[in-house]
């Protein structure tokens, strides 16, 4: 049986392709470790904020959106979560406030999240704003997963930054 000069060749590439294997491992880059609060995870929590607009006019509203969440499969935990806005100046804004209940009680695998609106202010500085969030972990209970362990405080923080324009 003959087999076709086109079929041939094409075996030939394939096989050939397929020897062809690369010799070189696999580049890692280098463990970064966070000092604590620089960090998006502490312990069993992660936070995150971000936000669609990466840029705001003065006066108008604009959004962030922010999540912390507990990893643990077993550790109820507490966090109490702050806001930090503060404008190219440097300058905090008046904490926000989410309602009354600063603490949060996040059992195994649980997360809170918020949608924040706020309006840019007419006279804001123009420049790179960052709208940060730190969740401060209180307590951890339960579980034998060994987050209990972690020392305190256990802070995790994550920022998300947006452009004020005129």
């Amino acid at each position: 049986m003959r087999v076709p000069r086109k079929i041939a060749w094409l075996a030939v590439v394939m096989v050939g392709c397929l020897s062809v294997v690369s010799a070189q491992e696999p580049e890692v880059g280098p463990i970064q470790y966070f000092p604590i609060g620089d960090s998006p995870f502490s312990g069993p929590v992660e936070t995150l904020v971000n936000t669609n607009h990466p840029t705001a006019a003065r006066g108008t509203l604009t959004d962030v959106f922010l999540v912390v969440q507990n990893h643990s499969n077993e550790a109820t935990v507490s966090v109490n979560i702050d806001l930090d806005l503060r404008y190219a100046d440097g300058n905090e804004v008046q904490p926000f406030h989410l309602g009354q209940a600063r603490e949060h009680t996040l059992g195994p695998d649980e997360g809170v999240g918020f949608f924040i609106f706020f309006v840019v202010p007419v006279d804001a500085p123009l420049g790179t704003a960052t709208f940060g969030v730190n969740a401060l972990v209180g307590r951890v209970t339960g579980g034998d997963d060994g987050h209990s362990e972690n020392p305190n405080p256990m802070v995790a923080s994550d920022s998300v930054q947006f452009e004020v324009i005129p």
